[in-house]
């Protein structure tokens, strides 16, 4: 668990990207090795499910 906040964790993605420390959007990425076996539709209902099951197993 993060005690970070949103705007520090993008403060620090766009701190590290004008460093050079990750890729910039404006860099090609060679997506033939990504391989889905999953639509969106499909990973989207998971992501849902399991942030349901989280807020509920933390009381929310």
């Amino acid at each position: 668990v993060s005690t970070r906040t949103r705007a520090e964790v993008i403060a620090e993605l766009r701190q590290a990207a004008a460093n050079g420390q990750i890729a910039r959007n404006t860099e090609a990425v060679d997506q033939s090795n990504f391989v889905s076996t999953k639509t969106r539709g499909q990973v989207r209902t998971e992501v849902i499910q399991a942030t349901k099951s989280k807020v509920a197993s933390i009381g929310g």
